[in-house]
């Protein structure tokens, strides 16, 4: 009863008016909760770029412009908001009281939700691992591990993913490697990266990542 508690909280009740904001046509609401949207989100990204650079939502903004999105995540006039502190007070009085103590992507201490000096402070102890060298040594690595994701897609009938079978795991594969986790198949690919989804992708559409690309 208590996980049903926080994810109504934190999931349940926005997706629940996502729904209802789909039948107004309003753009947050559509990215969110839109099939059609999920099924094919291009269409949703041109219409949103004809909108302009930022578009202004009744919850947040929204953007596909790049060098926006780029200028905004290295600006210090913008702060991180922890997962769950900008929900309605009653619904995050909920969270916190159902909230379980296991560490979560998107809560601090992780990099993704913290503020300088703690950032600056947690990213030396991973620094080393991503200097120019270090990196360049993994050229091979990363190199053979496209290719054999690239086979698998080539041996696929029909239409295959691209999103799912090759961009959402190379890069996975990669930092694995780099943290020395070994492949789960004999020819050093990876055939799930469904561990690395459950933090975030109950507030997607049916379960599907195609409707939260946007920033």
């Amino acid at each position: 009863m208590k996980d049903r508690l926080h994810w109504l909280a934190l999931h349940g009740v926005i997706r629940g008016m996502a729904h209802v904001g789909v039948r107004r046509g309003e753009l947050q609401a559509r990215l969110i909760a839109d099939p059609a949207v999920a099924a094919n989100p291009v269409p949703f990204y041109d219409e949103l770029r004809r909108h302009g650079r930022l578009v202004r939502t009744r919850v947040n903004c929204l953007t596909v412009d790049h060098q926006l999105g780029h200028d905004i995540l290295r600006s210090d006039d913008f702060q991180v908001i922890s997962l769950g502190e900008n929900l309605p007070a009653p619904l995050r009085w909920l969270e916190r009281r159902t909230r379980d103590n296991q560490l979560h992507p998107l809560r601090p201490p992780s990099l993704l939700a913290v503020e300088p000096p703690d950032h600056t402070r947690y990213r030396k102890t991973v620094s080393a691992v991503f200097t120019a060298r270090a990196v360049a040594a993994l050229r091979d690595r990363v190199e053979q591990t496209a290719i054999n994701l690239l086979d698998q897609l080539a041996a696929q009938p029909g239409v295959v993913d691209v999103v799912g079978r090759y961009c959402s795991q190379l890069p996975i594969a990669v930092i694995s490697e780099i943290l020395g986790c070994r492949p789960t198949t004999a020819d050093g690919s990876w055939n799930s990266v469904n561990w690395q989804r459950p933090a975030w992708i109950s507030a997607c559409p049916t379960g599907s990542t195609s409707g939260c690309s946007a920033v």
